[in-house]
């Protein structure tokens, strides 16, 4: 079910059909580094909202008039709205950066050291406060295994078992 869903969002996603608010989480857990990466895709227009409704001047992510502080701002928003959990436990977040690509603005999040991951746990409102309907799509491949988990208000958060 859940990949029927991930299919339909993803091709709405990508075809820009805008009046759904879809971010969409790729983690990995990475056997060499032993770190999460994560990339996050949203839409620009989305994210710049959420930002000027958190208190942040226009934004104008991606454009010459982009505002000095954008990236300090999406990190700031980005940290305040996405918990991992590994194993129970709290981990910590490094954003890298992003990319503005048009439409879709892309996030890079990397987590400190997780040897063994046995459980995960993502809890996320990103852009929820903005959107009523938003809906963030949690794609994990860890330990072999992809699974995929569907986020919204009336579930800011779930837990894989490995």
């Amino acid at each position: 079910m859940i990949s029927q869903v991930y299919f339909v969002l993803s091709v709405l996603f990508v075809s820009f059909l805008h009046p759904y608010h879809v971010s969409i989480f790729d983690i990995d857990h990475d056997d060499e580094s032993k770190t999460l990466q994560i990339a996050i895709r949203v839409f620009t227009d989305d994210l710049e909202d959420a930002l000027e409704e958190e208190g942040y001047e226009k934004v104008k992510l991606g454009t010459v008039e982009e505002a000095d502080s954008a990236g300090a701002w999406v990190q700031m928003y980005m940290s305040e709205h996405i918990t991992i959990k590994a194993n129970g436990e709290p981990i910590t977040l490094n954003y890298i950066g992003r990319e503005v690509e048009k439409e879709l603005t892309w996030c890079y999040i990397e987590s400190n050291k997780i040897d063994q991951l046995n459980r995960l746990e993502v809890e996320s409102d990103l852009l929820m406060a903005t959107f009523d309907d938003q809906t963030n799509l949690v794609h994990i491949n860890a330990n072999g295994v992809k699974r995929s988990m569907v986020l919204k208000r009336s579930r800011l958060s779930e837990i894989i078992e490995y």
